[in-house]
């Protein structure tokens, strides 16, 4: 009861400093973001369904959320008039892109004032601290499905709400929660699936496993690395199906989930995928892959946006600027030396993920004069880092210390692996701990729990020997 309270707490906080601190300042993607949710208002349905999304640098599902949320209230009616040109262009031309527009830069690039758009932003950040919220009941939900019991479950719950490093995201336009809630319930669903398959309910089965592929796909659809993962996770599902098949149980159950979850996951993506190749040739859901592994194999001391010039003045259209970069980075990847690229990039990561967007927020400053929280929040703020590397330092003891290996357990780690990696290849930054904190949290329950299980049978045993009687 008393970890049901502090969580209840610690979540309440993030909710009272939204109440308190009204954004006075955005950065970066944040107004990108915002642009476009406002562009995208007045056909806010369209915007949001796969097939009706904008082709932008970054994949497009966010944009259509914040458009549900905004209130057309930022957007000059000039901007509005050219966006409203541009779908008719599209529509006679479907090859035309927004970025095209001869009014790209003036009409789409208008200035936002926070205190203007006060209102869709105050939903935004209503939106994100529910699901801050979903984030750790899921994240309690995983640990359990990893047979944690519930004191530690909460305990991981806890853990997330007391972290003003992740908290800070509420408050943010990035989509992080967002992105962070659809891959793991996505993932919450499959193991569930997984559950039905192997107890032989074919249709509960098949039913789980489309809800997680429609989960996994919208993930997909608001950031592009949870694409390859839904593709990773689908294989160990089959891998398990096929441990069923060894162990001759029956396997029915599991196939219909398999099949349920690949023809979900595909048919989400299938509509923006066939839009995308209609209009810009190319099934690709956003334009930032090559983008970012070039930024991130050749970013050494110069500043991010210096990094990231010569991207944009190769060419005008997204497609063939993604072209020209992956040449680039293939032969760049060709000359380098292996170990030199390998030290500068673990470096680049640490670096990286030492920084916090809420200590930049402070610097910007985002809340102009005021400093909230004041010396208490930065001194908690640091106490959240040494506490993500501890999470990121003690998950891996659960590949050695996990009571049982449940298939929930393998998907988390699963994800660990393949996101660490990737983490290498792409720009790290502290941004993106948010999709791995969740997956280090679980995992470090599924040690906690197996370690103290061994030292509380060690004790026992200990004690048994002590008082046995002697003969």
């Amino acid at each position: 009861m008393a970890a049901v309270v502090l969580a209840a707490l610690a979540f309440g906080s993030h909710v009272l400093w939204l109440r308190a601190h009204p954004l006075e300042r955005l950065w970066g993607d944040e107004r990108t973001y915002l642009r476009y949710a406002e562009l995208a208002c007045e056909q806010r349905i369209a915007h949001a369904l796969p097939g009706g999304m904008l082709f932008e640098v970054w994949p497009p599902f966010a944009f259509g959320v914040y458009g549900l949320l905004a209130r057309c209230e930022v957007a000059p009616e000039r901007s509005k008039a050219a966006f409203r040109e541009f779908r008719s262009q599209r529509t006679r031309d479907p090859t035309s892109g927004m970025r095209q527009h001869p009014e790209f830069e003036e009409a789409f690039h208008f200035p936002v004032d926070p205190a203007q758009a006060g209102e869709t932003l105050r939903r935004i950040a209503l939106t994100n601290s529910a699901l801050l919220a979903a984030l750790g009941v899921l994240v309690y939900a995983l640990c359990r499905l990893c047979g944690c019991p519930v004191p530690l479950a909460l305990a991981g719950m806890l853990a997330l709400y007391a972290n003003p490093r992740l908290g800070f995201y509420a408050t943010a336009l990035w989509p992080e929660l967002l992105h962070a809630v659809l891959l793991w319930a996505g993932v919450l669903v499959l193991a569930k699936a997984s559950r039905h398959g192997r107890d032989a309910r074919p249709r509960a089965a098949a039913l789980s496993g489309a809800g997680a592929g429609v989960l996994l796909g919208l993930a997909a659809l608001t950031k592009g690395i949870a694409g390859t993962y839904a593709l990773l996770a689908g294989g160990a599902l089959a891998a398990l199906a096929f441990r069923q098949r060894r162990e001759r149980a029956p396997l029915h159950a599991l196939a219909w989930c398999l099949a349920a979850y690949l023809l979900a996951f595909q048919a989400t993506l299938l509509p923006q995928r066939a839009a995308n190749q209609l209009r810009h040739g190319t099934t690709a859901l956003a334009t930032n892959f090559w983008l970012n592994v070039e930024t991130g194999v050749t970013w050494g001391d110069r500043p991010l946006n210096e990094v990231r010039k010569p991207y944009y003045r190769y060419s005008d259209d997204s497609v063939e600027r993604e072209s020209l970069a992956r040449q680039r980075v293939l032969a760049y990847l060709a000359e380098v030396d292996p170990g030199d690229l390998a030290r500068r990039m673990r470096l680049k990561l640490v670096h990286q993920l030492e920084q916090s967007y809420l200590t930049k927020a402070r610097r910007r400053p985002r809340w102009q004069e005021i400093d909230p929280g004041g010396e208490p929040l930065w001194r908690a703020e640091r106490w959240a880092w040494r506490m993500n590397r501890s999470l990121l330092a003690f998950a891996p003891l659960a590949l050695l210390f996990a009571r049982r290996w449940t298939f929930a357990t393998a998907l988390v780690a699963l994800f660990a692996a393949y996101y660490s990696a990737g983490l290498l290849l792409v720009i790290g930054n502290s941004r993106m701990l948010v999709q791995l904190l969740p997956a280090a949290t679980v995992l470090a329950t599924v040690a906690a729990y197996g370690i103290g299980s061994l030292a509380v049978g060690a004790f026992w045993r200990a004690r048994s020997a002590l008082t046995k009687p002697s003969s």
